[in-house]
């Protein structure tokens, strides 16, 4: 399906979107979930949060978006109940698993946080 509407948008701000995004998973709250990812075969940028529901436990969520060639997938993972937890500790490592099974990459074991070494 194609869209024809236009973001109003100029190329280098969505140029600086793209990049605030990746540096979450190069260098942000989900870094330690994607060490190692192969980022120079499959783009992947995401936004990490926590929802508080007192007096329930937290959700943790991420939203991850992978782009290589020739697909585009994006992920939203959000764990909910028991888990608790922040989006970077508790979502991240299964967004990851999911853009590694979508691109047919080598789950390589690395990645993943002991939960609070934020």
């Amino acid at each position: 399906m194609h869209c024809s509407r236009t973001l109003p948008y100029t190329p280098s701000e969505l140029a600086y979107v793209r990049g605030a995004l990746g540096s979450v998973i190069a260098s942000g709250t989900a870094q330690c979930s994607f060490s190692g990812f192969p980022t120079s075969q499959v783009w992947v940028g995401g936004k990490t949060g926590t929802t508080e529901r007192p007096p329930h436990r937290d959700t943790s969520l991420v939203r991850g978006d992978g782009r290589g060639e020739p697909e585009r997938a994006e992920v939203r993972r959000d764990r909910d109940g028991g888990a608790g937890g922040f989006g970077a500790e508790a979502a991240a490592p299964i967004a990851r698993h999911v853009i590694e099974d979508i691109y047919h990459l080598p789950n390589n074991h690395q990645g993943g946080c002991a939960m609070g070494s934020r």
